[in-house]
């Protein structure tokens, strides 16, 4: 393999090493831990919810 390949493949490699971390979303998204809570907001921003049953 030429050695130009190998650089190419290393420098793509090491690209996500290399990089800046990306900074947190300003704002988290609250999640909900109670039912009741979560359907008001469902309805009043007009959003569906996601519901995981454990």
């Amino acid at each position: 393999m030429p050695h130009s390949f190998l650089a190419g493949v290393f420098a793509l490699a090491a690209l996500p090493i290399l990089a800046p971390a990306a900074e947190p979303p300003a704002k988290p998204s609250p999640w909900f831990t109670d039912y009741p809570t979560a359907r008001a907001e469902a309805r009043q921003t007009g959003k569906p919810m996601l519901v995981v049953f454990r």
